[in-house]
């Protein structure tokens, strides 16, 4: 289970954005919404308290925290592709909160982060590959580890 360190981090990651921003004080409306889809994902990812959450989160309120939360409850009832998406990143988090850091190499380029998410997402769905192979290709796309292994060689 990732703690809720790593969820801000791989989710700033994901999202392309700075962990600052998320943990500032910044009220742009795009922060404002990936800052409350990361606490919602601490929540149920890591399983953290309210409080857990406000102290990684820039030392914010357990009621603001509360707030984010319901905020993106009733999206969930206005939006109805945001559960996808929600699932798509909490996928995303589990597979790279298993991998070890990438020592080197970058994510891959020419992906914009909605179709890297995208890609992750279908990966892990893909029913023709093992859990393991899946996990493999999606911290490869994530660019948590450097190189795809070799076909025949183990996973991916």
């Amino acid at each position: 289970m990732p703690t809720p360190d790593i969820i801000l981090d791989r989710f700033a990651a994901l999202a392309q954005v700075e962990v600052s921003d998320l943990t500032g004080a910044g009220r742009s409306s795009v922060i404002t919404r990936l800052r409350g889809e990361c606490m919602w994902h601490m929540r149920v990812l890591a399983g953290a308290t309210l409080e857990q959450i406000g102290a990684v989160m820039g030392g914010r309120k357990s009621a603001t925290v509360r707030e984010s939360i319901d905020t993106l409850r009733a999206r969930l009832v206005r939006e109805p592709d945001l559960a996808g998406q929600l699932q798509s990143m909490a996928l995303a988090l589990r597979a790279s909160a298993e991998a070890e850091p990438a020592s080197e190499a970058p994510a891959p380029t020419g992906l914009t982060p909605d179709l890297r998410l995208a890609v992750v997402s279908a990966i892990l769905q893909n029913p023709d590959l093992t859990d393991a192979e899946a996990r493999r290709a999606a911290r490869f796309i994530i660019g948590l580890v450097t190189s795809a292994p070799e076909a025949g060689h183990g996973e991916f």
